[in-house]
């Protein structure tokens, strides 16, 4: 049947599971998948995989990303491919940049070839306008800058180099990689503010409310899993 609302948690590393889960949703004729992302990364292609999964969901369903805490690197595929965010207090989001070596080393270089590809496909995946394809760039490859620009009606666009327009703001510049901070998100109109969570009191939530806390609360008591899982009503 049809369901208002489908809830996954989607780590990097889920493989077929995603596409199943997704496929699942489609065919429930689902008003909005919500995403629930609480990652610092994993593998680069992974993200992209999923990020090329989300992609291809219809127009006509909303995909939401609830950015639980941190939604860096490779799962940012995940949040670029959304319609919307909420973060929670303290959220980040970006630097996607990729090395090659073991960063663990200290031998690890940036690798400018994967990360231009990689900033290509991350900027493809933007489903809001505004220019926040420009976000996702900067995220990806340290040359590139991005200004956030006043506007009338969204509030905010963003563009590759400065306009001259009176307000705007560089973002991020040609040495470093875009990294988002809770207040960025909210200030710039990218992102709404979730609800502090206070799961004792059950009244104050609908059915799906609920269980989207439990299961934040779930990723936050535990290693990210590499599975995903479908709450519905």
């Amino acid at each position: 049947g049809e369901s208002a609302a489908t809830l996954l948690n989607i780590g990097t590393r889920t493989g077929g599971r995603s596409k199943e889960c997704l496929d699942i949703a489609v065919s429930r004729k689902t008003e909005r998948i919500v995403l629930i992302l609480r990652s610092g990364g994993g593998l680069s292609y992974s993200g992209q995989d999923l990020g090329s999964l989300l992609s291809r969901i219809p127009r006509s369903i909303e995909i939401v990303s609830v950015i639980d805490s941190k939604s860096l690197s490779a799962m940012m595929y995940a949040a670029a491919a959304s319609d919307k965010w909420i973060v929670t207090p303290g959220a980040r989001a970006g630097g996607v940049v990729a090395y090659s070596g073991d960063p663990g080393s200290g031998a690890a270089e940036v690798d400018a070839k994967f990360n231009s590809i990689g900033a290509a496909t991350l900027a493809g995946l933007n489903r809001r306008g505004r220019g926040i394809d420009h976000l996702y760039r900067a995220m990806k490859v340290v040359e590139e800058s991005v200004w956030a620009v006043p506007h009338p009606e969204a509030g905010w666009v963003f563009s590759r180099s400065a306009t001259g327009e009176a307000g705007e703001a560089m973002l991020d510049g040609p040495d470093t990689v875009l990294t988002l901070a809770y207040d960025d998100m909210i200030r710039l109109n990218l992102a709404s503010p979730a609800e502090p969570i206070d799961p004792s009191v059950d009244s104050r939530y609908d059915r799906q409310s609920i269980a989207m806390i439990r299961l934040a609360q779930n990723t936050m008591k535990s290693k990210y899993r590499e599975y995903d899982e479908i709450i519905s009503d």
